[in-house]
């Protein structure tokens, strides 16, 4: 990938092609969410604490996806992050999830 002062350049066309297989990928498993997927054991969860981070500008995942898991895992808390996209490299979504984890390890006494 190129890098500019440190960051990967956005129109790299090996970021974009990998990028575009990922969507590609969610999109044809119906984002995990049909017959079999993320919800199909999410019983297993209901009690475990956790905390579902989402970009609401999210092109790969939609915001369906969380939406859709959070009252199915009622331990968990959902962030939607409005000015945020997908990927972690955005300050946002790493101060959210960094914010998530410090949760729920204070609460696990860690």
């Amino acid at each position: 990938t190129l890098e500019t002062d440190g960051k990967v350049n956005e129109l790299d066309p090996h970021v974009l092609v990998v990028r575009a297989t990922i969507a590609c990928h969610y999109a044809r498993h119906h984002y995990f969410l049909g017959d079999g997927g993320a919800l199909a054991d999410i019983e297993r969860l209901c009690r475990v604490p956790g905390v579902v981070v989402h970009g609401r500008r999210d092109l790969v995942c939609p915001l369906e996806s969380a939406v859709t898991l959070h009252p199915a895992w009622p331990a968990a808390a959902l962030v939607v992050l409005d000015n945020c996209g997908q990927p972690a490299a955005e300050p946002a979504m790493q101060d959210a999830v960094i914010a998530a984890t410090e949760t729920l390890a204070d609460r696990a006494g860690l």
